[in-house]
C-alpha cells in the first residue's frame, strides 16, 4: 500500500512540474535533440569535415595569439589621445557590465547557434572568425593611436582577463565587428536579427563608455563585411549551399 501511495505522490509532483513548464511556443523556437543529431550526422558525413574543423581551430588559435601579441604591442607603443567629433559631445556612461559580460554572452550565443543550427558550416565559421581576428590584429599593429582620454576602464582589466584586455587595440572595434560577423554567418532568421541588433547595441555601448573612437565603430561594419566576402570567395566551398 505504501509503495502505491509513493507512486501516486511521484505522479502528483510530476504533473505539478509539467504545469509550470513554458508554453509550447517556447520549444518551437529551438530544434529537438533528434534534429540536432541529424544535422550533426549530415555534417560529419561531409568529406574531410573533421580535418577542416581541425585546421579551422588551428587557424583560430593562431589568430587569437596574434590578437594578444598585437594588443600588447599597441599598448607598449602608446600614442596620443585624439579629439572625436562624436565623443566630445557624448557623456561617459558606465556600461561596464554590457561591455564585458554582455560581449562574452554574444560570443557564447554565436558559438551555440552555429553548433545547434548549422554544424555543417563549422569549418567555414572558424576560418571566417580567424580571418576577422587576424586582419583586425594587423590593423591594431599598424595604428599608433592612444585611447580616448576619458576611457572607462573595464572590470576585466583588473581580473584574470586583464591578460587578454588591452587599451590601445582600437581600430577597428571587435565589440561591434564580431556580432556583425555573426549576423552575416548565421542563417536562422530570429538569430540573425539578434546579432544584428547586438552589433548596434555594442557599438553604442563602446561609444558611450568612450572605449573606442567613432571611426573604430563605423568602420567595423564595412571592414567586417569585406572580410566576410573575402572568406566567402576563398573558403566558400566549405559552406553548404543551404542550412544544415
Amino acid at each position: 500500500m505504501s509503495k502505491y501511495l509513493g507512486h501516486r505522490k511521484t505522479e502528483s509532483l510530476l504533473f505539478q512540474y509539467i504545469k509550470i513548464l513554458p508554453p509550447r511556443q517556447f520549444y518551437d523556437m529551438m530544434p529537438g535533440m533528434s534534429e540536432i543529431f541529424l544535422r550533426w550526422k549530415k555534417a560529419a558525413s561531409q568529406k574531410r569535415f573533421w580535418l577542416f574543423c581541425f585546421f579551422g581551430l588551428l587557424f583560430l588559435a593562431s589568430a587569437f595569439l596574434f590578437t594578444v601579441l598585437s594588443g600588447k604591442f599597441a599598448d607598449s607603443r602608446g600614442g596620443a589621445s585624439l579629439s572625436d567629433l562624436l565623443l566630445d559631445r557624448l557623456p561617459v556612461v558606465n556600461l561596464d557590465f554590457l561591455n564585458t559580460w554582455g560581449f562574452l554572452f554574444i560570443v557564447f550565443a554565436f558559438a551555440l547557434s552555429v553548433v545547434v543550427y548549422q554544424p555543417g558550416e563549422i569549418p567555414f565559421v572558424l576560418i571566417s572568425v580567424a580571418l576577422f581576428a587576424s586582419i583586425r590584429s594587423g590593423f591594431i599593429a599598424l595604428t599608433y593611436i592612444g585611447a580616448p582620454a576619458d576611457i572607462l576602464k573595464l572590470s576585466w582589466d583588473e581580473g584574470f582577463l586583464r591578460h587578454l584586455s588591452f587599451t590601445n587595440d582600437l581600430f577597428f572595434s571587435g565589440h561591434t565587428g564580431l556580432p556583425f560577423l555573426a549576423f552575416l554567418l548565421v542563417r536562422k532568421g530570429w538569430v540573425k536579427k539578434f546579432f544584428l541588433g547586438a552589433s548596434f547595441v555594442m557599438g553604442t555601448s563602446v561609444l558611450l563608455t568612450h572605449t573606442h573612437y567613432s571611426i573604430d565603430v563605423f568602420a567595423a561594419f564595412f571592414i567586417t563585411y569585406a572580410i566576410f566576402k573575402i572568406s566567402e570567395r576563398f573558403f566558400g566551398h566549405l559552406r553548404p549551399a543551404s542550412a544544415s
